[in-house]
């Protein structure tokens, strides 16, 4: 097994409901095989789903750990052809990790250079699309840890700030005692995350707004951050 290690990247994946396998399956035919999967929803009204030809608003997440030579010649894959995005309907984000396991980085580095050496599949050829990814981000994931019953709040203000929707997972404030002792106020254990990708031109103006009218001393009690995303797709 080798010692070096590849960069890792995250791949966040919204998908319709009952999908997140089918794009697991995608994934696992890639040497990309560490993956989490979690149960969400849709922020979108009826009359958007309806338009939009959705049936359900209900969501599958996917997020799967990779090497960056896995992540880009997926993603290099998935630029290449149409089927994915009659297969799952949803969206494919790419983050950067700043750590992760080191026995799960040299995994993931192992099984791509025995995967590309094997040949069945061919790494990317670098373009400016892939070169330039990390200065640029012109995307951005705003995560909102907000008190269950103020969701369709914030994401209505995030609307109005320029966001254009987002998917809602249920969730609980782990040691919420100790939290309300350094915070000095009651906290409420039971949380919702509300996940949006969001334009990086327009990202300050919903974390603004948001922490504005539903910050941690509100009663929503949001808890608010950004992750930069380096690129992101349609599936």
């Amino acid at each position: 097994m080798s010692e070096k290690v590849d960069e890792m990247l995250a791949l966040l994946a919204v998908t319709a409901a009952g999908k997140g396998r089918v794009w697991i399956d995608e994934l696992e035919s890639w040497p990309i095989h560490t993956h989490l999967q979690f149960a969400g929803h849709g922020t979108a009204s009826s009359e958007m789903m309806e338009l939009l030809g959705l049936e359900t608003a209900q969501k599958d997440l996917v997020l799967s750990l990779a090497s960056r030579t896995a992540a880009e010649a997926f993603c290099h894959h998935l630029s290449g052809t149409l089927l994915h995005r009659q297969r799952v309907n949803g969206i494919l984000m790419l983050v950067k990790l700043s750590a992760v396991n080191h026995l799960i980085a040299i995994m993931a580095t192992d099984q791509a250079e025995q995967f590309f050496q094997k040949g069945d599949k061919k790494m990317s050829e670098p373009d400016s699309s892939m070169q330039n990814t990390e200065k640029s981000h012109d995307y951005g994931l705003i995560i909102v840890a907000v008190n269950r019953g103020y969701t369709e709040e914030v994401m209505k203000t995030a609307r109005q700030a320029g966001a254009s929707g987002g998917t809602i997972i249920r969730s609980r404030l782990a040691n919420a005692e100790q939290a309300e002792d350094f915070y000095g106020m009651q906290l409420d254990s039971e949380k919702e995350l509300l996940v949006m990708l969001v334009s990086s031109s327009s990202r300050n103006a919903i974390l603004d707004a948001i922490n504005s009218e539903y910050g941690l001393r509100s009663p929503a009690q949001s808890v608010i951050m950004a992750i930069p995303v380096e690129k992101a797709f349609k599936i």
